[in-house]
């Protein structure tokens, strides 16, 4: 029951984002004339370099090393994205959604485990451009993230955090990358692209503070509609 609860929980948060995600493309309406819009879809995988995470905790020395992560990236919940964008000629205005993880590899004794499994999801208003059969693009936003950890005997609270489903929204991200469509028909097209986003979040629980930084490379591919 409780997993069937949780569940419910994670498709609720989902309904939530794609109804930012209308507000935000409300917005990106206004900044420039239609042409054209795109809609995709995407699977992939995703490698970590080695970043710092730090805890603070009263009473305790501070726990400062250099973490390694794992992103069991074809492991449930998926790796996965979507991505909606407004063309004008060459250019684009677009609003992207990744759901990344993380899972630290390299435990020190102070950490039991420590991991953002149910999402280092990543929202971000990308501006793009096509050259020479390529798109390049670039944006940045907010991070929803949803923690799993226990530090020197404090658990995460996963009722705590946005509608009370764990989730928090104390992060940023920047997000870098460059794709090469494939067309199939005159509406349908299969991207390939790599890309780059360095993350940073924050984490607060009583007199527990956990400051973590990711940057990560992509490698990711699915289908998209052109209208």
């Amino acid at each position: 029951m409780k997993t069937t609860v949780k569940s419910t929980q994670h498709m609720n948060l989902s309904g939530r984002i794609l109804i930012v995600s209308a507000v935000m493309l409300a917005f990106v309406s206004m900044i420039s004339a239609q042409n054209k819009w795109t809609v995709e879809m995407y699977g992939g995988i995703a490698g970590n370099v080695p970043m710092p995470l730090q805890v603070e905790q009263t009473g305790h020395p501070d726990l400062y090393f250099t973490a390694k992560y794992e992103s069991l990236s074809l492991a449930n919940p998926i790796y996965y994205g979507f991505r909606i964008g407004k063309w004008l000629d060459n250019k684009s205005w677009e609003l992207e959604f990744t759901h990344h993880k993380l899972y630290l590899s390299n435990n020190p004794p102070e950490i039991d485990y420590f991991s953002i499994s149910h999402g280092l999801n990543m929202f971000t208003l990308n501006r793009g451009v096509a050259l020479s059969g390529f798109q390049f693009r670039g944006g940045a936003g907010p991070v929803i993230f949803h923690p799993e950890f226990k530090i020197r005997n404090v658990s995460y609270d996963p009722d705590g955090g946005l509608f009370h489903m764990g989730y928090l929204m104390n992060g940023v991200v920047l997000n870098v990358g460059v794709g090469h469509p494939i067309k199939l028909s005159n509406r349908f097209f299969f991207n390939l692209e790599v890309k780059t986003t360095f993350a940073y979040v924050r984490i607060q629980q009583d007199d527990l503070k956990v400051n973590a930084y990711n940057w990560a490379f992509h490698l990711i591919l699915g289908p998209g509609y052109s209208f």
